[in-house]
């Protein structure tokens, strides 16, 4: 991992960027997009100082983008789902650490069947060297 770079620095940069990808792909295009995290004191700064603010662009339209910390104790449907796909995220990255073949079943139930839902692995990161932009004389 880069220096002075941190895995939830790399995680909610790459969710900005998929969110867009998504949106994109979308019919009916979306009129507004929600993230929803579950409320945590690390969680809630690491989410504000990565996200920062939120656009998204769709048929070159602006949208608006909400982001919403909610607390596991509201009980809410969409933080239970959450936390259940989040389960299954972990252990399947686990169970790949670990060299098992295939997908757990959990994991499985949450990604195959159904073309609108997708995942990213990010399994390592790379710095790339900085490009010299400009004429050389």
């Amino acid at each position: 991992m880069p220096a002075n770079t941190s895995a939830a620095e790399i995680v909610l940069l790459s969710l900005r960027n998929r969110f867009q990808e998504i949106a994109n792909k979308c019919i009916p295009p979306p009129t507004e997009i929600a993230f929803l995290f579950e409320s945590s004191e690390r969680g809630n700064r690491l989410v504000e100082r990565y996200t920062g603010p939120l656009v998204a662009h769709v048929d070159g339209k602006p949208i608006p983008v909400h982001k919403c910390v909610m607390p596991k104790s509201a009980r809410d449907e969409c933080i239970e789902v959450a936390d259940f796909i989040a389960n299954a995220i972990g252990g399947h990255a686990n169970h790949n650490r670990l060299g098992r073949p295939g997908f757990r079943k959990d994991f499985e139930a949450v990604f195959h069947g159904d073309a609108a839902k997708s995942f990213i692995l990010i399994d390592r990161v790379e710095q790339t060297p900085a490009v010299e932009v400009g004429n050389r004389r």
